[in-house]
């Protein structure tokens, strides 16, 4: 009785470590699976842009101020970008289709140029959205662009000029470079395309940016 109750404990034991070994290469396996697959939660664009020097990995994100969802992402994006690695290189790119948008894209720039970002963007979204304000006119932006600080001297100096055009411009450009069909999105690298929709969420959209940064570093080295 001593030696077949022996026995048992042995094959129980034998019994523990088999499964501790199936348990240990099925984490190893899931380990290497990738959580994000190419075509379901990002596409590699049909031509893709220079990579950046000095080891940064651009991160540029398409968006209209008159888009909806671009306003509701625009909370989520402000808060990756505090906690984006030292690498990422962040921009924004207006997309434009049409004469309104494409209004809106100076404004963006108008801001840039004159760098009262900080100033304009969420109000500009906030007062498009919440607030029902009709900005479709080059007076009424230069109204809104006075009541956030901007002198309208400064702002009709700088709405039409060169380097703004030039960055609408290389905007438009790269909008359809990279092919893309609305907004919001976001290229990862000049390489990796993403969206809301692909991603399957706005929170899930920036842990998908954050592994096409990590995907692209390692491909730069």
């Amino acid at each position: 009785m001593k030696k077949c109750h022996q026995f048992r404990r042995y094959i129980m034991l034998f019994c523990i470590v088999v499964q501790g070994s199936f348990i240990a290469q099925g984490c190893s396996a899931e380990s290497g699976v990738q959580r994000f697959q190419e075509g379901v939660h990002y596409t590699v664009v049909s031509r893709q842009a220079k990579k950046n020097a000095g080891g940064k990995v651009s991160v540029v994100e398409f968006f209209s101020f008159a888009c909806p969802h671009c306003y509701s992402l625009e909370p989520v994006m402000n808060k990756w970008k505090e906690t984006a690695a030292s690498h990422v290189d962040f921009s924004m790119m207006p997309a434009f289709w049409n004469p309104y948008f494409q209004l809106l894209a100076h404004a963006y720039y108008t801001a840039d140029v004159l760098k009262v970002k900080d100033k304009v963007v969420t109000n500009l979204f906030e007062a498009l959205h919440l607030q029902g304000r009709q900005l479709k006119s080059e007076g009424a932006l230069a109204d809104f662009f006075v009541e956030h600080g901007v002198a309208k001297a400064d702002f009709d100096k700088t709405f039409n000029s060169f380097s703004v055009k030039q960055k609408v411009k290389l905007a438009n450009t790269r909008f359809k470079q990279f092919d893309l069909k609305g907004v919001p999105g976001v290229v990862v690298g000049g390489k990796y395309f993403t969206d809301v929709k692909m991603a399957g969420s706005r929170e899930a959209i920036t842990e998908v940016i954050d592994f096409l940064v990590r995907k692209s570093k390692k491909e730069q080295s």
